[in-house]
């Protein structure tokens, strides 16, 4: 899964410019994804040995996580101001985790319409692995960064179906319609 996917619109035209992944966001510091990735699976793992175990310590990575999200912020900002962006579109937070998982479960279901257990053991997987992920403090940290710059900022809904490079450009392409039809 991959937390971020960029897409700069003409929204006039409603032509995409430019797409940009994770990868391409965090450039040579990408590897520091993985590194995080790794160390919540260790961490998640001890976790619950020591649950098991009846000990509470726990350890953490979210100092990793926030450095990340300050990356990839930053790398939005960037992109924003190089294509002189008038306002950068995301997808709601609060929705958008249910409507992932429900998409997900769909999928494996379709996939597996026999195998009820197997579905639920890839269903809770893929949960586990959606919420690893501080949507809301990326988007935070986006936020902050672009007021300071006097960049807009606007929450347009995430279209259920397509590729991530498509969703982003149709969020894009939502928000801007959003915007006109309340300008009327």
């Amino acid at each position: 899964m991959r937390p971020i996917y960029l897409a700069v619109v003409d929204v006039t035209t409603g032509k995409t410019i430019t797409y940009r992944s994770t990868r391409q966001l965090l450039g040579d510091k990408y590897p520091k994804l993985s590194e995080y990735r790794l160390k919540q699976q260790h961490n998640s793992h001890h976790r619950r040995k020591q649950n098991q175990q009846g000990q509470f310590h726990q350890p953490t990575e979210s100092t990793q996580g926030e450095y990340l999200n300050r990356l990839l912020a930053k790398a939005v900002i960037q992109v924003a101001q190089e294509f002189k962006a008038a306002s950068i579109a995301l997808p709601p937070i609060n929705n958008n985790i249910e409507k992932i998982q429900s998409k997900i479960a769909a999928q494996v279901e379709e996939e597996l319409p026999e195998d009820v257990g197997t579905q639920k053991k890839l269903t809770c997987k893929a949960s586990v692995v959606i919420h690893k992920w501080t949507y809301q403090h990326l988007s935070n940290c986006i936020r902050i960064n672009a007021t300071k710059l006097g960049i807009a900022v606007e929450t347009s809904c995430l279209p259920s179906t397509g590729t991530p490079p498509l969703q982003a450009a149709e969020i894009a392409i939502s928000a801007y319609n959003s915007r006109k039809n309340r300008k009327r």
